[in-house]
């Protein structure tokens, strides 16, 4: 008997397509009626024709084929975004939190995401040199609190909001870093995918600083309880209990409108605010001047970030203008949640020799909610 090799596409036919299907199995529709230039890019080229496609688009768009396009192969086949049984967990995951999400739904319908650019057009290379720069100028500024022995003219109320205040943050920008993991392991393309993951890295470099000058503490003062108290004061000093809440909620936020909107405009700019702007000032108004230096550099991603994220809003809003409509529905409730965690930083602000008033911090948070809101066309 002699045995014949079957191609892998006849075998991928054999086991997952349908009997009435008798095209050719792997993204035939997107190489359909393509001659054979850029046969790796087939969707690139059908976006931009025979023009050169820059750095950013070769390694970033329509990269992920677990994306919600009805053409895509997984969906074409199976009607889920991965090689697996339809009805494995995961698939119905994607299926439910994601495909049926309001927003992305609504924008696959319209034409889908593949078309959203970062306007920064982040790419592997670009981010790294951007980092080094910005982490060189971060080493400087510690390497100056060593050499001047800074640490050692703190007083003791700075100490106290160090160890106190400052060393939760640690946690917090974990959380978030999760929550950005989660939103570019669902988004609905590749390039959103790249902002989530790049943004998760500025969240990892911020805990990591944290820790750093934590520590850097703890070796002039060892004594005093540094690094030892940063969980049990983020999970129980009653300052930070409603911020807590807010992004503990956040974390189990499923549906991807939802998790997008709580974090995009409610939690995190509020965060960047109190946490980076606020925290930095404060300690520069009692004779920490090398905090708020550090926090401006945190503060460079966060506007990068914001520049991502209302990109994001006003694709959606441009290709679906009824999502509006249900990202106002989602709104309020995480907003008011922000606004009640800057408001129980009020022992924080106002606990120090020179005090800023915590309604100053939430006018402040109020004003960037209504520069999103008008930057998105909400």
């Amino acid at each position: 008997m002699v045995f014949r090799a079957m191609s892998w596409d006849e075998v991928y036919k054999r086991i997952f397509a349908k009997a009435s299907m008798t095209e050719k199995f792997f993204r035939d529709r997107e190489y359909a009626g393509y001659k054979r230039t850029w046969i790796t890019w087939p969707m690139l080229e059908r976006k931009i024709g025979r023009r050169r496609p820059s750095e950013y688009q070769v390694v970033s768009y329509a990269l992920s084929y677990w994306s919600p396009d009805p053409n895509s192969p997984t969906y074409r086949y199976l009607g889920a975004p991965f090689e697996l049984s339809p009805t494995h967990h995961i698939q119905k995951w994607y299926i439910y939190f994601r495909d049926k999400s309001p927003l992305v739904k609504a924008v696959v319908e319209a034409g889908g995401w593949h078309d959203y650019s970062d306007p920064h057009e982040i790419v592997y290379w670009k981010y790294n040199a951007m980092m080094d720069e910005e982490e060189t100028v971060v080493d400087g500024l510690l390497e100056q609190i060593v050499k001047t022995k800074h640490d050692t003219t703190l007083s003791e109320d700075m100490l106290k909001f160090y160890r106190d205040y400052y060393d939760p943050l640690r946690f917090i920008w974990h959380a978030l870093q999760m929550h950005c993991a989660y939103l570019g392991q669902m988004a609905p393309t590749s390039t959103v995918i790249n902002i989530f993951t790049f943004m998760a890295m500025d969240y990892l470099r911020r805990a990591q600083r944290v820790a750093q000058r934590i520590k850097m503490l703890d070796i002039v003062y060892p004594g005093y309880g540094f690094g030892a108290y940063g969980r049990q004061k983020w999970e129980e000093d009653p300052a930070y209990q409603p911020l807590r809440q807010a992004v503990e909620q956040m974390l189990v936020t499923y549906d991807y409108t939802e998790a997008l909107v709580s974090f995009a405009l409610a939690i995190k700019p509020a965060a960047d605010i109190a946490l980076l702007e606020y925290y930095g000032r404060l300690a520069d108004l009692n004779g920490d001047k090398y905090l708020y230096q550090i926090h401006i550099s945190f503060l460079k991603d966060s506007q990068r970030h914001q520049d991502q994220l209302v990109a994001l809003f006003k694709y959606a809003f441009e290709r679906a203008p009824s999502t509006k409509d249900i990202v106002r529905s989602q709104l309020g409730r995480w907003r008011n949640a922000a606004e009640a965690s800057v408001r129980g930083l009020r022992p924080v602000f106002e606990s120090m020799p020179v005090k800023i008033p915590v309604d100053e911090v939430v006018d402040s948070v109020k004003a960037k909610f209504r520069e999103l809101d008008s930057a998105i066309g909400l």
